[in-house]
Order: C-alpha cells, then structure tokens, then sequence
C-alpha cells in the first residue's frame, strides 16, 4: 500500500493494527507478504476476495483478515460456504464489492480491530443496512474491540481484540438463520 500512496499523489496516511507489533500476528503477515514481488503496487479503493463462498460474507481489513481466513476455513469443514472479502482500503471504500458479496451470500459479518463504539465497522454496516437491507436474511453482526482501554498486559490486550474464536462464534449465530 505505501507504494502505491507515493505513486498516486494524492495524500495518504497509514494506519498500523495493534496486534502487528511484537507477537505472533506480525509474523503471520510478514509471512503472508513474502513471494510477493518488490515492485507489487495494491490498487487503492478495490477490495478482493480472500476466499469465496454462498452462504455467510465476512468483511474486514488489516490483519484481522487473516483470523477471517483462518475462522472460515473451520467454518467449512463445519459445511458452510464462507466468503472472505479483504477491504485492503477504507477511503475509498469499494463500496460495490461489499454490496455485492452481501447481496450474493445474504448475510454479513463486519470484523475490526478497531473498538465496536465509532469503528469504522459501524460505517461498513451502515452501509449494508442502508443499501442491501432487503437482501439480508439476519443482523449485520459485528466483532470488534472491545470498548475498554486498550490493557497494557500483553494477555488483556490480545482478549479484548477480535480473535478466531469470536469470530466463530458470531459467524455460526449469522448461519443458524
């Protein structure tokens, strides 16, 4: 991304999740990042889809995306069909991918690691109650941090942020309507 926020010249600033330093997280993505080409250039505003499915939609960005992946891969074996759409950006927000993926599987999980209270989640649900509402067959759910201060203890930190199992849990509430 930070290649492609000098190349467009438009302003740009980043936004670094917490859990990506000093544990095990960050090593999942530095890992998921090699094998990528030194010139690879992510378009800004276009989301993609990490993994595809018919029945349950989750949507979320930065390093959650991964616990995502790993939460709808359990849901398959489980026997739903999960899709997994990585927002890579939040502005501009591809605001078409997101609908589409709802409209498609009918039902949406926002995951965050921002907290649950004016998260940009709440923006991406908005969006989908707004404009694929008579599409959904349940709630837009969301998981997200929990609307604490962020704990210095390196345990209470990693327990009030989204993880694999939380999001199991709301994904499994969304595909039992």
């Amino acid at each position: 991304m930070p290649v492609r926020s000098v190349a467009d010249r438009a302003p740009a600033f980043g936004i670094h999740s917490e859990t990506a330093f000093g544990n095990d997280l960050f090593e999942v993505i530095r890992a998921a990042r090699r094998g990528i080409e030194h010139d690879h250039v992510v378009p800004i505003g276009e989301a993609v889809l990490r993994q595809r499915g018919e029945d349950l939609s989750i949507i979320s960005y930065g390093a959650e995306v991964h616990l995502c992946v790993e939460a709808a891969r359990i849901l398959e074996r489980e026997g739903a069909s999960v899709e997994v759409l990585d927002l890579r950006s939040l502005v501009p927000l591809d605001r078409r991918a997101i609908l589409e993926s709802v409209k498609k599987t009918n039902k949406a999980l926002v995951v965050h690691e921002a907290h649950r209270t004016a998260g940009f989640g709440a923006e991406v649900a908005a969006l989908i109650a707004e404009e694929a509402f008579a599409f959904l067959d349940g709630s837009v759910l969301r998981v997200a941090a929990m609307d604490i201060p962020v704990p210095f203890s390196p345990p209470l930190e990693m327990a009030m942020l989204p993880s694999v199992d939380k999001i199991l849990t709301a994904g499994r509430e969304l595909l039992r309507y």
